[in-house]
């Protein structure tokens, strides 16, 4: 479980997260507008308080299941196409 003390901002580098995040309650984040960025071992992506899907970098778009199989296979070591 990963608690944060809310800021501007909080960086997640080199470490799985989940894809998207459903259940308890997030509207502190949400109505501080506090930036979540994580970087990832391919990409960067930021978590988007209105879906709470992480969005790939600059471009803006969600992050797909074929970006994330691609992060949790390079961080595991296994080769996903």
């Amino acid at each position: 479980m990963i608690k944060l003390v809310l800021e501007e901002k909080h960086s997640f580098i080199d470490c799985l997260l989940p894809r998207c995040y459903t259940g308890g309650s997030l509207s502190d984040i949400k109505s501080k507008n506090v930036e979540v960025t994580w970087y990832a071992p391919i990409g960067d992506y930021s978590l988007g308080l209105e879906t709470w899907k992480h969005k790939r970098g600059e471009e803006g778009g969600v992050m797909s299941d074929e970006d994330y199989k691609r992060e949790v296979g390079f961080k595991s070591g296994i080769a996903t196409a």
